[in-house]
């Protein structure tokens, strides 16, 4: 089986958190090459070697003796590093204060809730609370497949060989002339065998009509477009007009009538050859 992902995207959702790497050695430390003052948002260091943009500093947790000076204490980020320079800093992250620091202050790498919190806030986005990858109300994803058919019986294998695919489009019934999934890229040269189409509730109103597309053509007649009528969920039909297709070709499929209370049902339109 060939599994295209053709379309995944949350919208109008933009993602504030940040992923933030980590030094390439461990332990980062060096010191300020310069004085700073409360506002710089451009802080030459010592040394940058090992050190990977985008990032986390603390600057000032301990003093030229060893000891602690939590009353200094400065964590930053930082966007880029430009020779020994770190650009697009931000002062004062990670609830501490933006301070002003003489050159020779000790600026290292620690773990901090900025790391930690952002990561989590990143994640949220995409998981639910037991680690599960979720989608949010608001994504839209649209799914092809390309299926292979292969029988296998005690030591016998029968089947019609090169394998003749399947394709699968998904989506939802929303409005006629909108498409129902993305189009399909047809893998190679075949003749289409049949279509049929299956709603997760009813149509009701009006048949459901559907068109089947190669490139901007319809592969129907007016008269044998795949329908399903009103109180149904299931259509099928190998009535199909133009059945050649060309490898390369993209096969798509649209909604061209709608009942009145069947938008934004569930939809699914398989093909083979």
């Amino acid at each position: 089986m060939v599994f295209l992902l053709l379309n995944c995207r949350s919208e109008g959702e933009i993602m504030s958190a940040k992923l933030w790497e980590a030094a390439t050695v461990n332990a980062f430390s060096t010191t300020l090459n310069g004085s700073i003052t409360d506002s710089d948002n451009t802080i030459t260091l010592t040394s940058v070697v090992g050190l990977v943009a985008p990032g986390v500093l603390v600057i000032g947790r301990q003093d030229a003796n060893g000891a602690d000076t939590p009353s200094t204490r400065e964590y930053i980020t930082f966007t880029g590093i430009s020779g020994s320079d770190l650009t697009g800093v931000t002062r004062g992250v990670a609830g501490s204060s933006a301070q002003s620091h003489s050159s020779g202050a000790l600026i290292e790498e620690n773990m901090s809730i900025t790391h930690w919190n952002e990561m989590v806030d990143f994640l949220q986005v995409s998981h639910d609370a037991s680690g599960n990858i979720v989608t949010g109300s608001t994504a839209t994803i649209a799914v092809a497949r390309v299926y292979t058919h292969l029988n296998l019986s005690g030591a016998s294998v029968t089947g019609v060989f090169p394998l003749h695919p399947v394709w699968v489009f998904e989506g939802a019934a929303s409005t006629p002339t909108s498409g129902i999934g993305k189009p399909l890229t047809m893998p190679n040269d075949g003749v289409f065998k049949f279509f049929s189409a299956v709603l997760n509730g009813p149509a009701s109103g009006a048949t459901l009509v559907l068109d089947i597309n190669n490139g901007p053509t319809s592969i129907f007649d007016a008269v044998n477009r795949l329908m399903i009528p009103a109180g149904g969920t299931y259509a099928s039909t190998a009535s199909i007009s133009t059945l050649a297709f060309a490898g390369g070709n993209p096969i798509s499929v649209d909604l061209d009538a709608i009942g009145n209370t069947v938008k934004n049902v569930g939809i699914t339109v398989v093909g083979g050859s």
